[in-house]
């Protein structure tokens, strides 16, 4: 594997036609039901894959686009040019990841004092279920496998819908994959589609997490988790589900029903 100009272009031009591709179909009813969860899957793998190896490959086929990538090539071969471009990138890199690790630490504290204030209610396979007065929605926050609800009496129906929406976020590390796109989102900070990928990225893990759920419940149970999306996305409370120091969404909530 080698690593150049030309690899590193046309690696950012493949990623964006995947991201047109992926928000295409996602936002597409008849294109989504053409297509498997698991299949998006492969895309969103081969954008991760071009983002993070950009090189040449001795099995990869370009298509000469001499028109384009002369100019580009051409500028870019300065080498002040280069080293200017170079300097900035990395200056904007470090800016996001220290606001991304600042973000981080306070949500690690914000946890804590919401931990300190909340009780235990029971457990969803295996993972603890707390009440807090300090939330306004149900929710995941950070790396830890911990469910919170705020106090409020749900329903029977509501409440199973909830914690089988937040289990499965927490088995399937999805917090841990926002974050591990939020990074990346600071290391191509000036890459415009991958802010779309990252919006795209939220959609599907919602779209996975109820698809997978819906499959293993009969059609009584099916409308009921049905009904508490429909209820928790019309909620009033809704534009408030998400306490007030966790909006910069840098790094790691996953809201219940988004």
């Amino acid at each position: 594997m080698t690593f150049s100009l030309t690899s590193f272009f046309s690696g950012l031009c493949s990623v964006t036609l995947f991201i047109m591709c992926f928000g295409f179909i996602l936002r597409h009813k008849k294109a989504y039901k053409y297509f498997r969860t698991d299949a998006l899957l492969l895309i969103i793998c081969l954008i991760f894959i071009r983002l993070l190896f950009p090189f040449e490959h001795a099995h990869m086929i370009y298509i000469p686009i001499q028109k384009v990538m002369n100019p580009l090539l051409d500028f870019f071969n300065q080498t002040h040019v280069v080293k200017l471009l170079i300097l900035l990138w990395l200056m904007g890199s470090a800016i996001f990841l220290i606001y991304f690790v600042k973000d981080y630490i306070h949500t690690e504290y914000i946890y804590k004092k919401i931990m300190k204030q909340s009780q235990i209610v029971g457990y969803r396979q295996s993972y603890p279920v707390y009440k807090s007065n300090l939330i306004y929605g149900p929710c995941v926050i950070g790396l830890h496998k911990t469910i919170l609800l705020p106090e409020i009496d749900f329903s029977e129906s509501d409440l199973n819908s909830i914690l089988a929406h937040e289990s499965y976020h927490i088995k399937k590390n999805h917090n841990l994959i926002k974050g591990i796109l939020n990074i990346i989102c600071c290391i191509y900070w000036w890459f415009i589609p991958i802010y779309f990928f990252k919006k795209y990225i939220f959609l599907y893990l919602e779209m996975k997490t109820d698809d997978s759920i819906i499959q293993n419940l009969d059609e009584k149970e099916s409308f009921a988790y049905m009904q508490t999306l429909i209820q928790f996305r019309s909620n009033p409370l809704r534009n408030h589900s998400r306490p007030i120091f966790l909006q910069m969404d840098l790094f790691l909530i996953t809201e219940s029903i988004t």
